[in-house]
């Protein structure tokens, strides 16, 4: 997982051509970023055929769940806080938490919603959803992310391994719309 993590942030950071794969070079390295991308998001927010089973429908239900919560709760012009009672600069649960919270919207606007899915359609593929979670990465690291200089506070475990976790798939998820923004 935190292979994939990194290398998908990669990916998504770096345009296609400037991966060089040095084991197995080959001219479509393209093909093989887009494919570890769609694994990586067919893994996380799953595929029509996965979604389609009754035996994830009440997982599905929870992830739409809390993606909906989240995205009601997503402070429209923070100051100090992206999410209600998660202020940032000094605790690292709370910027672990505002990242998951951020992921969790961007997986429900990645995940497919077959027809008879238990889970509502309208975050599946919403633009809207979308930008306010770019706009919130994007925030959270001017605001509170960029700054390194000054250490870390907290627990290190957050900022090497919980947060670029989160983030990196967070990018992948959003990928399309990433490079289009």
């Amino acid at each position: 997982v935190l292979t994939a993590a990194g290398v998908t942030g990669i990916a998504v950071a770096l345009p296609a051509p400037t991966i060089a794969f040095a084991e197995n070079p080959r001219d479509d390295a393209t093909d093989d970023v887009a494919s570890l991308l769609d694994n990586i998001v067919g893994r996380v927010a799953g595929t029509n055929e996965t979604n389609a089973s009754a035996a994830v429908q009440r997982k599905l239900t929870d992830l739409y769940e809390r993606a909906k919560e989240n995205l009601e709760d997503l402070i429209a012009e923070p100051s100090t806080e992206l999410f209600p009672g998660m202020s940032l600069g000094t605790d690292e649960d709370n910027l672990s938490t505002t990242f998951k919270k951020l992921y969790e919207i961007a997986v429900a606007t990645a995940m497919p919603v077959p027809s008879g899915a238990s889970v509502p359609a309208d975050l599946s593929g919403n633009p809207k959803a979308k930008q306010h979670v770019i706009s919130g990465l994007r925030w959270v690291y001017d605001h509170h992310f960029e700054d390194q200089e000054s250490g870390y506070y907290g627990n290190w475990f957050n900022w090497e391994i919980a947060n670029p976790t989160h983030i990196s798939q967070t990018l992948a998820l959003l990928r399309d719309d990433l490079e289009a923004s």
